[in-house]
């Protein structure tokens, strides 16, 4: 089963095995691709068959919207208007000056844009960790954050309260401290999912098999 945060590639160096039909395998690569990703370039252009590969990709931005993701290599767009003026015509990303991590991350934004929200936020935090100010705080001067949240959905309330419910044994916590400590949260739904998660490891360690190896520390 595919990975839900990651993107599933039609690449013929990566998909065709020895005895396929190339054009055949092409062909369906081409019809059940939601994007192409064309690299535009001197060699590009010089090749045959990749004009066969655009001509069906063009054929199913008539029908479908945006599939073309064009990508300029080392080509000038007059270049591209003799070549093509439809495709000179298009938003591009332009390799000149972006290392491979730099397009790719172009590419997933557009691909897979809940995936690209993770990785600014992945970003950002890394920049705060190598940018931050360290300076060293006593426990006791430590001050919770902020609310983040006004309120959180009646959805996320009933999820707490039935985490509350499962952990209440280990973590006694009342039901006005779960919500408050979630309306500092940055990301609550997020932060509740880790938590069903480990209430559901509780669940199975000590209650749906009870005579596992795992022990509680009272």
């Amino acid at each position: 089963m595919p990975c839900p945060d990651s993107v599933k590639v039609w690449y013929d160096d990566y998909t065709l095995t020895i005895g396929d039909s190339l054009s055949r395998s092409i062909d369906e690569g081409l019809a059940h691709s939601k994007y192409g990703l064309v690299v535009l370039s001197d060699s590009f252009i010089a090749k045959k068959w990749t004009e066969y590969e655009l001509r069906g990709l063009s054929a199913r931005e008539i029908v479908g919207g945006k599939v073309i993701l064009p990508i300029w290599h080392n080509i000038s767009r007059d270049q591209l208007l003799r070549f093509s003026p439809p495709l000179a015509d298009k938003f591009a990303i332009k390799s000149s000056g972006l290392t491979p991590m730099q397009i790719a991350i172009k590419i997933i934004e557009v691909v897979r844009s809940d995936i690209f929200s993770h990785i600014v936020r992945r970003l950002a935090f890394r920049r705060a960790v190598v940018n931050g100010k360290r300076a060293f705080v006593a426990p006791e001067d430590l001050r919770p954050s902020g609310y983040r949240h006004p309120e959180l959905s009646q959805d996320l309330v009933s999820r707490l309260r039935l985490l509350r419910a499962a952990l209440f044994e280990v973590f006694p916590l009342s039901m006005e401290a779960w919500v408050d400590n979630f309306r500092r949260e940055m990301h609550p739904v997020g932060e509740v999912r880790i938590w069903e998660r480990v209430s559901a490891v509780l669940f199975e360690c000590f209650i749906a098999f009870p005579n596992s190896q795992v022990t509680r520390n009272k």
